[in-house]
């Protein structure tokens, strides 16, 4: 009696039986693979169909190395997206930086403590400051108002998080107009961070807008 062959197909169904010359009619069309179980009326259980040495079939290729991707900062095999995302990401944090430091001057200025920082906002140390001095608004004012200038920031650097451009664009002009308040104090210590940190805020804003053309 001539030998048979079952396979059992992906959708669980079971094929045959049939001579060996329809297996390899099936095999060369590509109907079952090294991979597809099979059985054989002389046996009583199902095997790999690479495992039946009568088809003669080589070995699956090996499957290619995933690309690297141990990180997004710098990594030859990360993907550029993912590097670019990283960038815009590092960029908007500078708005969170802004957003702390100036809650630091607001309260510092609120308390009249004498000390100030030279990394926050020039509107709040400078101009908010300034009216609590002249008795033009109470202190709980000044920080009330300083706080919500540092959550203005910081929303800045929720939407540049996101990649969204429009929050670099008007978060740089905004900082920018602040710096042009330490120019008349000759705090150029203040002026040269404020350079700085729109230099980082406009690196992700090309960033940004690279990722939006695309």
């Amino acid at each position: 009696m001539a030998v048979t062959y079952k396979i059992r197909g992906t959708d669980g169904k079971e094929y045959g039986p049939v001579a060996l010359d329809q297996i390899q009619s099936w095999l060369r069309e590509g109907r079952l693979n090294g991979e597809t179980q099979m059985t054989r009326s002389d046996i009583d259980y199902w095997a790999p169909a690479g495992q039946f040495t009568e088809l003669q079939m080589t070995p699956p290729p090996l499957a290619p190395a995933p690309a690297s991707t141990s990180g997004a900062f710098g990594a030859r095999g990360a993907n550029p997206q993912m590097r670019s995302n990283a960038r815009v990401r590092i960029a908007a944090s500078w708005f969170y930086w802004i957003a702390g430091l100036s809650v630091l001057n607001a309260i510092l200025s609120a308390t009249q403590s004498g000390w100030v920082s030279l990394f926050g906002l020039g509107i709040i140390t400078q101009v908010f400051g300034g009216w609590v001095r002249n008795g033009s608004i109470s202190s709980q004012i000044a920080l009330a108002l300083g706080v919500l200038v540092a959550g203005v920031f910081a929303a800045f650097g929720v939407f540049a998080n996101k990649g969204q451009s429009w929050a670099f664009l008007v978060g740089m002009v905004l900082y920018g107009l602040d710096a042009l308040l330490f120019i008349s104090g000759g705090y150029w210590l203040s002026i040269a961070f404020h350079a700085y940190v729109l230099y980082r805020l406009f690196t992700g804003f090309q960033q940004a807008r690279a990722a939006e053309g695309n």
